[in-house]
């Protein structure tokens, strides 16, 4: 390999956790995300750090969140990002780590700038740094602190300008700059100062983390083409990956633009990380699901994006006519922010068939499970309706209808095209496809359509 040619891989958050160091949650029965992270630890990062091995990249991108956070006292919190750091070490290469929000100051930089300052070569005083490999510059920033003209916006104005004649700037970060099918999900300030400069410094692609789906996108900012990547290790191999498109309200912010929606994968459905292989003015960006090897390719060019290869993403298969009559279950899906009072109610077709879940930031499995005395409600066309009795300020989106039916096969209905705030909280986000219902008054309804043949 010559000295323009080199590659690395792009991980995001890997939520390393030791329940020792979180009593208080275990105390208080907030334990869902411990166990998860607790197995995926053992049966996925773990494994999936030996795939990155086999790769030989020069160095490894890890995109923040490599430690769960929340501990108890200071004192586990430095523990907890040691002991991170030490099960990250099986790597064969450098790591260089993008601050996430779970990372809390000032363990973050009594345990992670001295370990970056070896990798680095320079003693490290901030959250965010930058270096070069080649003919390449590389990026790090923190999303939590990003706003325009700060001391971290002077910077990173200051070091594009100063890479502009490197062959590819990559730029990685914790908080996407499209929050693409976990809305909300992001730092406004950190997206709107961050765009405010991309729109006159062309960056070969921005890596980013945070809502654990993974995605592959195009973006118009300015006047080039912005290639998001979007990915984490987090996920559960027995589950089959779950494509995006049809399961998450994808993307309608005022600044997506034109974009091109590539491929993706819903959180936990698909772990994943990024090969990428730098060869003079190009970038090969292959995209591999743990355990399934390469699934997806882009290449940048002189510039210009291509998708190499991209993956199927089935469809939902249309049912025959007679086939509702045959239902064995049924689900509805839904994501919810700030869903925590228990009298809200979903209707389905006129009848209330369950309370909507407590969840929030918009997590997937979520929703109601259709009592077997009611599955003969669901027709071809369905209608969906939500009550909100105490006026919660909650918001719903992404919610579909999902049958199984006697010979094991599912179908589901189209997805909810808008999603429902009873709150102004998310004004700011100019989302094309928010719609506002008064707090108290009733959500819907909302016409979920199954595919039927004749």
């Amino acid at each position: 390999m010559n000295e323009s040619n080199f590659s690395f891989v792009v991980m995001g958050d890997s939520h390393y956790a030791n329940a020792k160091y979180h009593s208080r949650q275990i105390k208080n029965g907030v334990v869902d995300d411990l166990r998860r992270y607790t197995w995926m630890k053992s049966h996925v990062t773990a494994p999936l750090l030996a795939e990155i091995n086999r790769l030989k990249p020069s160095f490894v991108l890890q995109l923040g969140d490599f430690a769960e956070g929340g501990c108890d006292n200071k004192k586990y919190e430095s523990l907890e990002m040691s002991e991170s750091l030490q099960f990250h070490s099986v790597l064969n290469a450098p790591l260089f780590i993008a601050k996430g929000n779970h990372e809390r100051n000032p363990a973050y930089q009594k345990t992670v700038w001295p370990f970056l300052s070896k990798n680095l070569g320079f003693r490290l005083r901030s959250n965010y740094f930058s270096f070069d490999n080649h003919e390449s510059a590389f990026l790090l920033v923190d999303s939590n602190d990003l706003k325009k003209g700060n001391r971290q916006f002077q910077w990173l104005k200051k070091t594009l300008a100063a890479a502009r004649n490197r062959k590819h700037i990559f730029i990685c970060a914790h908080s996407p700059l499209f929050p693409i099918a976990r809305p909300f999900f992001g730092e406004r300030n950190f997206i709107e100062a961050m765009l405010s400069l991309l729109k006159s410094h062309p960056i070969t692609a921005f890596f980013c983390g945070h809502t654990h789906n993974q995605c592959i996108s195009i973006h118009p900012v300015g006047e080039q083409k912005l290639l998001q990547i979007k990915t984490a290790p987090t996920g559960f191999p027995p589950l089959n990956s779950i494509p995006l498109a049809g399961t998450r309200n994808i993307l309608d912010y005022r600044e997506a633009g034109k974009y091109e929606y590539c491929w993706g994968y819903l959180e936990d459905s698909a772990p994943s990380y990024f090969h990428v292989e730098v060869n003079n003015g190009a970038a090969r960006f292959t995209h591999h699901i743990f355990r399934s090897g390469p699934i997806g390719i882009i290449e940048s060019k002189n510039g210009r994006l291509r998708a190499m290869k991209r993956p199927k993403e089935n469809k939902a298969p249309a049912i025959r006519a007679g086939g509702l009559k045959k239902i064995t279950s049924a689900f509805l899906h839904m994501g919810l922010y700030d869903s925590w009072k228990d009298n809200k109610m979903a209707m389905l077709n006129g009848e209330i068939i369950g309370r909507i879940p407590k969840a929030g930031a918009f997590i997937p499995r979520k929703g109601i499970e259709v009592p077997k005395t009611q599955l003969n409600l669901i027709k071809p066309e369905n209608f969906i309706e939500i009550l909100n009795p105490e006026k919660e300020n909650f918001t719903v989106g992404a919610i579909a209808l999902e049958i199984t039916l006697r010979n094991g096969k599912k179908a589901r209905t189209n997805l909810s095209s808008k999603i429902y705030a009873s709150t102004r909280r998310w004004n700011d986000w100019n989302l094309k496809s928010l719609c506002y219902v008064r707090p108290g008054k009733k959500t819907g309804p909302i016409s979920l359509k199954f595919g039927v043949t004749r």
